[in-house]
């Protein structure tokens, strides 16, 4: 006897690509647990379907559940081991994770997979730059930008940034605003590199004569790497620099 289902039968029931691209819409929208849940269904309809897992992997990694994220992954490149992107996806997540040894071999096959990735090229050059391998971060990122890829910039507060900060001469104050009772506050408008040094600074308000030694010390100032998802970006933001009489 044959057994008849009752109720409309959708297309996501019958049809794995459907219901992932179901799940594409909803991730693109930012809905990520319903795409995670889409993303799941493909998946029960197909148990082999390689991207679904990747699909789902990078949702589940936008919803801070990196161990499942993993797990995705993981089952992706099982399933598709020569996609690229399936490797750059996991090794952008070891790097959050603070697994930097595994996230350069990732970084590595996915290259080797794909000569020509951009974007893996710049996000290994972020890796590079954390164990310290700064030649090999700008080798990296000069090959990404050979390739098509264009730095991106995160604009961030003064504040925000200050925080990172890990070396910062102080400036000169020059003897003839002291002897003039010269005070006051010089804000720069800054781009920070990927390397954290100062690449562009420009004068947005302070004493003409504070403004000079103000900038010489600030362009020599350098910030810890900024990383957005696991690659190196340029930060713009203002820095005050406050000259003062009074002891600090």
């Amino acid at each position: 006897m044959a057994l008849v289902r009752l109720g409309a039968q959708t297309p996501e029931d019958a049809n794995p690509e459907a219901a992932k691209l179901e799940g594409d819409r909803l991730a693109k929208a930012l809905e990520f647990e319903e795409a995670v849940a889409a993303y799941s269904r493909a998946i029960q309809i197909d148990p082999e379907f390689a991207a679904a897992y990747k699909a789902r992997g990078i949702a589940r990694r936008r919803l801070h559940q990196p161990e499942n994220a993993l797990q995705d992954f993981d089952q992706a490149i099982h399933l598709d081991p020569e996609d690229a992107e399936s490797y750059f996806q996991r090794a952008g997540l070891y790097v959050t994770l603070h697994k930097l040894e595994a996230a350069m071999e990732d970084f590595d096959k996915a290259i080797a997979k794909k000569p020509d990735y951009a974007l893996a090229y710049a996000a290994r050059s972020g890796a590079k730059s954390q164990v310290g391998d700064k030649a090999g971060s700008v080798a990296d990122l000069a090959k990404a930008q050979s390739l098509g890829y264009s730095i991106p910039r995160l604009r961030v507060s003064g504040n925000v940034q200050q925080a990172k900060l890990i070396d910062h001469p102080r400036p000169v104050y020059p003897r003839e605003a002291k002897a003039a009772g010269i005070t006051g506050v010089v804000r720069l408008a800054a781009i920070i590199g990927q390397d954290g040094t100062i690449q562009n600074l420009t004068l947005i308000s302070g004493h003409p004569v504070l403004a000079k030694p103000a900038m010489e010390a600030v362009g020599k100032w350098v910030y810890q790497p900024t990383l957005l998802d696991g690659r190196p970006v340029d930060i713009v933001t203002e820095i005050d620099v406050t000259f003062s009489l009074s002891p600090r």
